[in-house]
Protein backbone atom coordinates (compact mmCIF):
# COMPACT_ATOMS: atom_id res chain seq x y z
CA UNK A 1 0.00 0.00 0.00
CA UNK A 2 1.46 2.90 -1.00
CA UNK A 3 2.02 5.98 1.01
CA UNK A 4 -1.00 7.80 -0.44
CA UNK A 5 -3.49 5.15 -0.03
CA UNK A 6 -2.19 5.28 3.85
CA UNK A 7 -2.98 8.59 4.21
CA UNK A 8 -6.19 8.70 2.93
CA UNK A 9 -7.41 5.47 4.71
CA UNK A 10 -6.20 7.14 7.94
CA UNK A 11 -7.81 9.69 7.48
CA UNK A 12 -11.25 7.75 6.36
CA UNK A 13 -11.37 6.07 9.50
CA UNK A 14 -10.77 9.27 11.33
CA UNK A 15 -13.73 10.88 10.07
CA UNK A 16 -16.00 7.26 10.21
CA UNK A 17 -15.08 7.69 14.09
CA UNK A 18 -15.60 11.93 14.22
CA UNK A 19 -19.03 10.39 12.42
CA UNK A 20 -19.83 7.19 14.59
CA UNK A 21 -19.09 9.68 17.73
CA UNK A 22 -21.21 12.44 16.31
CA UNK A 23 -24.05 10.34 15.80
CA UNK A 24 -23.50 8.91 19.51
CA UNK A 25 -23.65 11.68 21.74
CA UNK A 26 -26.93 13.24 19.36
CA UNK A 27 -28.69 9.70 20.01
CA UNK A 28 -27.84 10.04 23.52
CA UNK A 29 -29.04 13.50 23.47
CA UNK A 30 -32.27 12.91 22.30
CA UNK A 31 -32.59 10.03 24.60
CA UNK A 32 -32.38 12.37 27.22
CA UNK A 33 -34.54 14.62 26.30
CA UNK A 34 -37.02 12.65 25.09
CA UNK A 35 -36.47 9.26 27.34
CA UNK A 36 -40.03 8.76 28.10
CA UNK A 37 -42.00 10.80 25.73
CA UNK A 38 -43.74 8.44 22.88
CA UNK A 39 -46.89 10.71 22.27
CA UNK A 40 -46.46 13.30 19.80
CA UNK A 41 -48.47 16.22 18.15
CA UNK A 42 -49.04 15.32 14.49
CA UNK A 43 -46.77 18.40 12.93
CA UNK A 44 -48.66 21.38 11.31
CA UNK A 45 -47.50 20.41 8.05
CA UNK A 46 -48.90 17.05 7.96
CA UNK A 47 -52.22 18.52 9.56
CA UNK A 48 -52.19 20.99 6.42
CA UNK A 49 -52.42 17.98 4.27
CA UNK A 50 -55.30 16.08 5.73
CA UNK A 51 -57.12 17.55 8.85
CA UNK A 52 -59.68 14.51 9.08
CA UNK A 53 -56.70 12.32 9.01
CA UNK A 54 -54.81 13.35 12.49
CA UNK A 55 -58.12 14.12 14.20
CA UNK A 56 -60.02 12.19 16.62
CA UNK A 57 -63.86 11.61 15.46
CA UNK A 58 -65.26 9.27 18.38
CA UNK A 59 -63.46 9.30 21.28
CA UNK A 60 -61.23 11.97 23.05
CA UNK A 61 -57.71 10.70 23.48
CA UNK A 62 -56.16 11.59 26.41
CA UNK A 63 -55.25 15.31 27.18
CA UNK A 64 -54.12 16.48 23.66
CA UNK A 65 -58.06 16.17 22.43
CA UNK A 66 -59.98 17.11 25.73
CA UNK A 67 -61.09 19.77 24.37
CA UNK A 68 -62.32 19.11 21.03
CA UNK A 69 -66.05 20.12 21.08
CA UNK A 70 -67.08 17.23 18.89
CA UNK A 71 -65.89 14.72 21.40
CA UNK A 72 -67.91 16.00 24.07
CA UNK A 73 -70.04 12.63 23.30
CA UNK A 74 -72.02 10.21 25.64
CA UNK A 75 -68.86 7.97 25.01
CA UNK A 76 -66.91 9.72 27.43
CA UNK A 77 -69.96 8.38 29.72
CA UNK A 78 -69.62 4.98 28.51
CA UNK A 79 -65.70 5.28 29.14
CA UNK A 80 -66.62 6.27 32.83
CA UNK A 81 -69.29 3.81 33.26
CA UNK A 82 -66.32 0.79 32.22
CA UNK A 83 -64.20 2.31 34.90
CA UNK A 84 -67.17 2.10 37.47
CA UNK A 85 -67.71 -1.62 36.47
CA UNK A 86 -64.45 -2.57 36.80
CA UNK A 87 -63.97 -1.16 40.36
CA UNK A 88 -67.29 -2.77 40.77
CA UNK A 89 -65.71 -6.41 39.47
CA UNK A 90 -62.99 -5.41 41.61
CA UNK A 91 -64.86 -4.71 45.36
CA UNK A 92 -67.19 -8.31 44.30
CA UNK A 93 -66.21 -9.83 47.18
CA UNK A 94 -66.24 -7.63 49.67
CA UNK A 95 -65.59 -7.90 53.50
CA UNK A 96 -66.90 -6.83 56.85
CA UNK A 97 -67.30 -3.41 55.00
CA UNK A 98 -70.24 -2.30 52.92
CA UNK A 99 -69.92 -2.51 49.35
CA UNK A 100 -69.60 1.16 49.02
CA UNK A 101 -68.00 1.57 51.61
CA UNK A 102 -65.15 -1.00 50.12
CA UNK A 103 -65.68 0.30 46.30
CA UNK A 104 -64.78 3.81 47.99
CA UNK A 105 -61.07 2.70 49.62
CA UNK A 106 -60.53 0.73 46.31
CA UNK A 107 -60.66 3.92 44.36
CA UNK A 108 -59.00 5.35 47.20
CA UNK A 109 -55.95 3.30 46.69
CA UNK A 110 -56.18 3.39 42.78
CA UNK A 111 -56.14 7.33 42.98
CA UNK A 112 -53.06 6.86 45.46
CA UNK A 113 -51.15 4.79 42.76
CA UNK A 114 -52.05 6.76 39.73
CA UNK A 115 -51.29 9.66 41.76
CA UNK A 116 -48.08 8.30 41.99
CA UNK A 117 -47.85 7.88 38.17
CA UNK A 118 -48.42 11.66 37.61
CA UNK A 119 -44.92 12.85 36.81
CA UNK A 120 -44.32 9.79 34.49
CA UNK A 121 -47.66 10.36 32.81
CA UNK A 122 -46.48 13.65 31.83
CA UNK A 123 -43.01 12.72 30.54
CA UNK A 124 -44.82 10.29 28.03
CA UNK A 125 -45.98 13.59 26.06
CA UNK A 126 -43.41 15.60 23.83
CA UNK A 127 -45.21 18.63 24.75
CA UNK A 128 -45.66 20.25 27.86
CA UNK A 129 -49.23 19.64 29.28
CA UNK A 130 -51.38 23.11 30.80
CA UNK A 131 -52.63 20.45 33.25
CA UNK A 132 -53.11 20.47 36.68
CA UNK A 133 -52.13 17.40 38.50
CA UNK A 134 -55.26 17.00 39.77
CA UNK A 135 -56.92 17.43 36.26
CA UNK A 136 -54.38 15.29 34.97
CA UNK A 137 -55.53 12.79 37.86
CA UNK A 138 -59.04 13.18 36.89
CA UNK A 139 -58.27 12.11 33.11
CA UNK A 140 -56.26 9.22 33.70
CA UNK A 141 -58.55 6.37 34.02
CA UNK A 142 -60.10 8.00 30.43
CA UNK A 143 -56.85 8.02 29.19
CA UNK A 144 -56.69 5.29 26.47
Amino acid sequence: MSQGENDYEKALQSLTSTIGNNISEGAKKADSLFSLACIYRVPREFRKLKESAYTPRLIAIGPLHQNDEHLQTPVQDIKKSYTNYLLCRLTARTPEESEDEYKSTVLQECVKEMKDCVDKARKCYAVELDLSDDHMLEMMPRME
